[in-house]
């Protein structure tokens, strides 16, 4: 269904990634796995994937397999 996230083309929001890490993190390990993300959210088909997702192995699994 989605939430409204003001986004730029109006429509609802049904897809958010979150990624923590310490504030003073000096590793910047989270850089590879944000970057990856980043890559296979440019993917038009990736919605409709995500929809489909029940858990976060599935998850893991999809971004592996989509992934350079």
């Amino acid at each position: 269904e989605g939430v409204d996230f003001d986004a730029i083309d109006g429509r609802p929001v049904r897809h958010v990634f979150l990624i923590v890490a310490p504030p003073l993190e000096v590793s910047n390990q989270y850089l590879p796995v944000l970057g990856k993300i980043a890559q296979f959210a440019k993917d038009a088909a990736v919605p409709g994937l995500l929809d489909d997702l029940r858990t976060p192995e599935e998850f893991l699994r999809l971004l592996d397999e989509q992934g350079p």
